[in-house]
């Protein structure tokens, strides 16, 4: 069992002694602890990969564009907490070197082609396979896949109207961040899509497994 299984454990289970509640409400207490931590642990990492290799702005607006995305699409977990860390730091921290240090995404011409193409690609994946759930937690409510399904849609819209605004500041102020930004946005979104994919799926699995295999974290379960 890991340190963040075991913490939220504890938390659970102290505050249930204290407010009296009975074990159904205990297990709620432990789920929602061992997420919070969970979370706070991937951002904690991710924050500290931002500032060592210069990409904090980039890697902060990707990992919450597909965070805030994925509440709607599902997708994939790793079979520990440490391990979605790990995950997590290692594709979101990749990204947001591309788009910092890959001359393609400072110019207008590229950005906007790659905009217009991921955007095609995101709307295509969401509708095949939003919303990805898991082997622990299916949706099995029509009326609940459609809700997120479409969920999924308005945030993709939403997030398009942030990026217009960020081509405005960008074409009134010469900016290259807002440009940046707006990458970052798109390819937030589309990893997000991607990884709902049945490809993608077995991929992150496969990468889960490495993990497993070269640091062998003990006592994983699937979110």
């Amino acid at each position: 069992m890991s340190i963040i299984e075991k913490t939220s454990k504890a938390i659970a289970s102290k505050t249930a002694a204290i407010l009296n509640l009975d074990q159904d409400h205990r297990e709620v207490l432990e789920y929602g602890a061992l997420n919070f931590l969970q979370t706070l642990f991937t951002i904690l990492l991710i924050v500290l990969f931002g500032i060592l290799a210069g990409s904090l702005p980039e890697v902060l607006v990707l990992s919450l564009t597909a965070a805030l995305l994925r509440q709607f699409s599902g997708g994939v977990h790793a079979t520990s907490p440490y391990r979605c860390a790990v995950l997590s730091v290692l594709i979101f921290g990749g990204l947001s070197l591309l788009v910092k240090y890959v001359l393609l995404f400072s110019s207008r011409m590229p950005a906007l082609l790659f905009q217009g193409g991921a955007l095609a690609l995101i709307l295509v994946f969401l509708y095949r396979y939003a919303p990805a759930d898991s082997p622990n937690k299916r949706i099995k409510n029509p009326d609940t896949r459609y809700r997120l399904k479409k969920s999924s849609f308005f945030f993709v819209m939403a997030a398009e109207l942030l990026t217009a605004i960020l081509w405005e500041v960008h074409l009134k102020a010469d900016s290259e961040m807002a440009l940046q930004f707006l990458v970052c946005i798109q390819l937030g979104m589309l990893w997000q899509a991607l990884s709902i994919t049945p490809v993608m799926h077995r991929v992150i699995c496969w990468m889960d497994s490495l993990l497993i295999k070269f640091n062998p974290w003990k006592g994983g379960v699937r979110a």
